[in-house]
């Protein structure tokens, strides 16, 4: 879900599993387009994806899914966990 703020600012509204969903094709993407068209093509097959991942995760899913302050918000609503982005 997107909600539009009146400053401007937009926040993004997941589930936990779509906010892990929404992380894992964000660090693909990242890869895709930063960090692959920087390494030479003779030197792809020795770059460990996995582990960048692993590292990359290290600071949480705010430091990439919120693209405004680097934060995660939580709110639990009718006993579900939604993960709040600003973006």
């Amino acid at each position: 879900m997107i909600k539009y703020n009146d400053d401007g600012s937009i926040e993004e509204i997941f589930t936990d599993s779509e906010a892990d969903a929404e992380w894992e094709e964000h660090l693909n993407s990242y890869l895709d387009d930063c960090v692959y068209p920087e390494l030479p093509e003779n030197m792809q097959s020795y770059f460990d994806e996995e582990k960048w991942k692993s590292d990359a995760r290290m600071d949480g899913r705010g430091h990439s899914l919120g693209y405004y302050d680097g934060s995660e918000f939580e709110q639990e609503v009718n006993g579900e966990w939604f993960f709040i982005y600003r973006r």
